[in-house]
């Protein structure tokens, strides 16, 4: 069903992971932030059962995110699984040189996300720290400029995610979640 996926990951290049990014956004739920910070949560509190549970939800839809690979590899790390830490660590490194081929940061060609999340990956990639951030209307969709601590900015094109229906989890499920900690 995702081939893309699989041939992103057999080969990561922009053109493979814009592939394997259109086959994911057409295919799978828009993803629920909340629930890469329950995620992020239960790694932080060392509840790695109840991370991969997490995980194990999460998929596919969140197969290209940096954030969850890092997360999954902390995670295999803790229960000394190396064959599964060196495949996480390369699906973190492939999703995340995937994101920076899709273009070079500028107003021109803004790196292409697939997740909001992934602009942070990005950022700390870049070892870029922002401060402030804004989405603009171009010709060629939304992008997202983010300001950062040393002047520069750094431009996503958000087209995609923003235009797709949002989903927003039912009140239970919010009760359950918390914000995003700091990875």
């Amino acid at each position: 069903m995702f081939e893309q996926l699989e041939a992103f990951f057999e080969q990561p290049t922009a053109a493979s992971y814009r592939a394997a990014r259109r086959q994911l956004l057409a295919s799978c739920a828009t993803p629920v932030v909340s629930d890469l910070h329950a995620l992020a949560r239960a790694v932080a509190k060392r509840r790695y059962r109840e991370a991969e549970a997490l995980i194990d939800t999460m998929l596919p839809t969140w197969s290209l995110s940096p954030a969850l690979h890092d997360l999954a590899a902390r995670v295999a790390s803790a229960a000394a699984d190396h064959d599964d830490l060196e495949l996480e660590r390369f699906m973190f490194s492939s999703c995340l040189d995937g994101i920076l081929d899709t273009g070079d940061g500028s107003h021109e060609r803004p790196y292409l996300v697939t997740y909001l999340s992934d602009e942070y990956d990005v950022l700390a990639a870049l070892r870029q720290r922002a401060c402030r951030q804004q989405t603009n209307e171009t010709n060629q969709g939304l992008v997202d400029e983010i300001t950062c601590d040393d002047g520069s900015t750094v431009c996503f094109d958000v087209t995609d995610l923003l235009r797709r229906k949002t989903h927003v989890p039912t009140p239970h499920i919010l009760s359950t979640r918390v914000a995003r900690p700091r990875i």
